[in-house]
């Protein structure tokens, strides 16, 4: 009976947290739709790590294997200019059902989608969002790995109990720049501020423009810095501010605008 469950391939893509998003949200549907899960992590200009060298995976997420992927995997990658769009062909003869990130915006919902087919005994799936509503308890089921651990140990114990992670996203994030301006995040820090003189921030960012602002406006002993580095291109780091940024973020909401994305 064991060989006849049902199994879904997700190949999450993006950078580190549409991944995660991704990830979530496939061992959630799974867990409750009964599906075995592999998860295909591939390394490439979006995310310059492979998953063992991020994380691992506890025992608690049930049947889920998450492998990183070799050359032999090709044909398993996501069709697109990279790969000549050959996997396709493949795809569609080794599954069922096959469920592309471009189909997420021409379906109602993934939901809409598995509802078409929920007969088929193989999917496969490409995501980079969160497609189905995700298990809140999700970070149970990944640990870092044990050298990202240290780093954020040791990050966290210079904090004072009135920490607050701040994440601010500029570069390739065209949306963030738009939307939350660099004077909005310094006015609702000086408004914390103002209430509460002993806040510190730990600023994560990828721009060195926005550290150099924030310490003329903000101030030295208000404010933690990370090491200037591109999120998508270095793995590693991307994971640990993140981590403790979700840790312990505040999501900032102005009146006039959406709410700044920090992971909550």
């Amino acid at each position: 009976m064991e060989s006849l469950k049902k199994t879904m391939l997700l190949v999450p893509i993006g950078g580190l947290a549409n991944r995660i998003f991704a990830i979530r949200a496939a061992i959630s549907f799974c867990a409750d739709y009964h599906l075995k899960l592999k998860i295909l992590w591939f390394k490439d200009w979006g995310m310059a790590a492979t998953f063992e060298e991020l994380f691992s995976v506890r025992k608690e997420a049930g049947e889920v294997e998450i492998i990183d992927a070799k050359w032999w995997h090709y044909f398993l990658d996501r069709p697109r200019k990279r790969t000549l769009w050959l996997p396709w062909f493949y795809q569609r003869i080794t599954f069922d059902a096959c469920f592309y990130e471009k189909d997420l915006y021409g379906q109602s919902s993934f939901m809409d989608w598995y509802g078409q087919h929920m007969s088929c005994r193989s999917l496969y799936v490409v995501q980079c969002m969160k497609f189905y509503q995700a298990d809140r308890t999700f970070f149970r089921y990944l640990l870092p790995a044990k050298n990202i651990r240290e780093e954020i140990a040791l990050q966290v114990a210079g904090f004072s109990c009135h920490t607050i992670g701040v994440h601010i996203r500029r570069t390739d994030f065209l949306q963030a720049i738009k939307e939350s301006p660099l004077c909005l995040f310094m006015a609702k820090m000086k408004e914390v501020m103002e209430k509460d003189n002993a806040v510190r921030f730990y600023l994560a960012t990828d721009s060195m423009e926005v550290k150099e602002d924030l310490l003329k406006t903000i101030g030295g002993g208000g404010l933690s810095l990370v090491a200037h580095l591109c999120e998508g291109i270095l793995g590693r780091v991307s994971l640990k501010r993140w981590w403790i940024s979700t840790r312990w973020g505040l999501r900032l909401r102005f009146s006039d605008r959406p709410a700044v994305p920090i992971p909550s």
